[in-house]
């Protein structure tokens, strides 16, 4: 798989924190289930959907500010085959997946996704 994926982690503040020590530390929630071909498609992507937070890649790391709603942040992150769980933020945006099977056997899995 090629392309680039947005990575979900959660900010811990002391209001939401369950061990002091993830104060101000951030956790892995997963990764979106949506593709992008480049980087800039990715952050593009984020923006159109957070309109009221500051541009995935404001401060030029590819990473955007945590929520203060949601204690969400987005990375942009090369793809190298992760599971994509997380619905992206538009649930039409999903990936449709294909299974072809030939004598009850899978010999096919493909995805494909709308061009955003």
């Amino acid at each position: 798989m090629e392309g680039y994926v947005l990575e979900v982690q959660k900010f811990y503040t002391d209001i939401n924190d369950l061990n002091p020590e993830w104060r101000g530390k951030f956790e892995h929630q997963g990764y979106m289930n949506r593709l992008f071909k480049t980087k800039e498609k990715a952050a593009e992507y984020y923006d159109k959907y957070n309109r009221h937070m500051r541009k995935l890649n404001a401060h030029h790391t590819w990473c955007s500010d945590w929520d203060p709603k949601t204690y969400l942040r987005y990375i942009v992150r090369e793809c190298h085959g992760e599971c994509m769980k997380i619905d992206p933020f538009n649930i039409n945006d999903k990936p449709e997946i294909t299974v072809t099977r030939s004598a009850g056997k899978i010999i096919c899995i493909s995805s494909s996704q709308s061009k955003n």
